[in-house]
């Protein structure tokens, strides 16, 4: 099952606003993310990890023609839009995602409508899943862990009430898999475990030590030992 992740996007980079009018549906739209240009606000800080979504992240969902959703605060109760009905029209350009959706006639469409233009609803925010170990890469730098996401596929995106950044949970499951398939060596991996505690993520099972003469590594804990312990490390990071 994919690990699906969910970020927001706040008003300073992109404001959701309206865009007009379309078949007598009022239009409103904004970018659900952003591209990490080298510049500190086109990236999403964790306490001691940063998070960067790189030019093209987006690339082969589009290409695909993903079948993505327009929801309000995230709720599929309340849709909005969908772009296989054309009512979602999708862009990826050089900034960014960018989304504008035609608002329906349905009660939850009309509050939207008029909390826009209350300025209640100002950010976006969208819903996605790293396409395997090759979507994403992980690296330290100093005391920064550094998450740069490279191919993503996208399930939703979505005016929110509150634009700050929720990592909400974030899983290293997938570190684990990257690291793994990287043929990493122990040190290397120990040094991205080290990084996540301190960067404030929660061990929930201590896994027993198992060691072989075979997988033993340097520190005194095998391979294994460290791709379950990485496996079992997760973070919830609001800020």
């Amino acid at each position: 099952m994919a690990n699906i992740e969910r970020r927001s996007i706040g008003v300073d980079l992109a404001a959701f606003k309206f865009e007009g009018r379309s078949a007598g549906m009022q239009s409103l739209g904004g970018y659900a993310a952003v591209y990490y240009d080298g510049t500190e606000g086109t990236q999403y800080r964790m306490g001691q990890i940063v998070e960067r979504i790189m030019p093209g992240a987006f690339s082969r969902a589009m290409k695909e023609g993903q079948n993505i959703v327009c929801l309000f605060n995230h709720d599929s109760n309340m849709i909005l839009g969908r772009r296989s009905a054309k009512t979602l029209r999708l862009a990826d350009d050089d900034r960014g995602f960018r989304y504008t959706v035609d608002t329906p006639n349905t009660s939850y469409g009309r509050d939207l409508v008029e909390m826009v233009s209350r300025g209640d609803v100002k950010g976006s925010s969208f819903q996605f899943a790293v396409n395997g170990p090759a979507g994403e890469s992980w690296r330290s730098e100093g005391d920064t862990m550094i998450r740069e996401l490279r191919d993503l596929n996208m399930y939703d995106v979505s005016p929110v009430v509150s634009p700050a950044y929720t990592g909400t949970t974030l899983g290293l499951r997938h570190l684990a898999e990257w690291a793994e398939s990287r043929q990493m060596g122990a040190d290397d991996v120990k040094k991205l475990l080290d990084q996540a505690t301190v960067c404030g993520f929660s061990v929930d099972y201590e896994v027993p030590m198992e060691e072989s003469p075979s997988d033993t590594m340097s520190g005194g804990m095998g391979m294994d030992m460290y791709r379950k312990r990485l496996a079992l490390l997760e973070m919830e990071a609001r800020i």
